[in-house]
C-alpha cells in the first residue's frame, strides 16, 4: 500500500500526489490491456488506493483518459518553450522533432486514446481540444522565427509535422527496415524548404 498521509503535506498535495497515483496506474494498464479491458479495480489496486478514493478524484475513466491527455499535454507545452528547435527553425535537429523522445509508454498511450477517439466522441473531443492547444503555442513560436509567413500556412507546417512524427510512430512497427534517422533528416528538410520558400499562401 502506498502511503500518502504524511502530516507534513497539505491537503492540496496530498490530493495532487494521489491523482500522480492514479494517473501512472491508469497509463499503465491501458497501454498493457487497452482502454476497455482496463477497470476502476485494476487502477485502484495499482495505485493503493480503493476504487472508492478513485471515484472521488475521477468520475469515470473517460476523466482519467482526459486527465492524461492534459499531462501530456503540459509536458509538451514545456519542453516547446524549452526547446531552442522551436524558437529557431533553422536549428532544428533530429532529437527536436525524432519519436524517439517520446518515451515508449506515452508513444502507446497516444495510440490507444487514438484508437478510442475512433469510437468514443467524447474521447475524440478531450483529444481534438489538446490538439488545438498545441496547435496555438506551435505556431506563436514558429511566428517568432517566420514573422512574414502567415497563421494559415504556420498551422499547415505544424499539422504536417504532427502528422509526419505520428506516422513514424505507427510506421516504425512495419517498416522497421527503415532508417529512422535518414527520414527525420528527410522530414526536416522538407519543413524547413516549406517554410523558407513557402508554396502559394492559403487564403485567410
Amino acid at each position: 500500500m502506498v502511503t500518502t498521509d504524511n502530516k507534513s503535506q497539505t491537503k492540496t498535495e496530498r490530493d495532487q500526489q494521489r491523482r500522480e497515483l492514479i494517473l501512472d496506474a491508469a497509463q499503465h494498464h491501458v497501454v498493457e490491456l487497452g482502454f476497455h479491458r482496463t477497470s476502476m479495480a485494476m487502477i485502484a489496486e495499482s495505485s493503493g488506493l480503493s476504487v472508492g478514493q478513485i471515484y472521488r478524484y475521477f468520475a469515470n475513466k473517460e476523466a482519467i483518459i482526459a486527465a492524461l491527455v492534459e499531462r501530456m499535454t503540459n509536458q509538451r507545452l514545456q519542453w516547446m518553450e524549452l526547446e531552442k528547435g522551436w524558437l529557431k527553425p533553422v536549428e532544428w535537429n533530429e532529437s527536436s522533432m525524432a519519436p524517439a523522445r517520446i518515451a515508449d509508454a506515452d508513444r502507446a498511450l497516444l495510440l490507444e486514446i487514438q484508437a478510442e477517439a475512433a469510437r468514443n466522441p467524447a474521447i475524440a473531443e478531450i483529444s481534438y481540444q489538446a490538439h488545438l492547444t498545441l496547435q496555438a503555442k506551435a505556431v506563436s513560436l514558429l511566428r517568432k522565427a517566420f514573422p512574414g509567413v502567415n497563421d494559415d500556412y504556420l498551422k499547415l507546417i505544424v499539422e504536417l509535422r504532427a502528422t509526419l512524427i505520428q506516422g513514424m510512430m505507427l510506421r516504425r512497427y512495419d517498416a522497421r527496415d527503415m532508417d529512422q534517422g535518414k527520414m527525420t533528416r528527410f522530414c526536416l528538410e522538407l519543413m524547413l524548404r516549406l517554410l523558407n520558400d513557402p508554396l502559394d499562401t492559403p487564403p485567410h
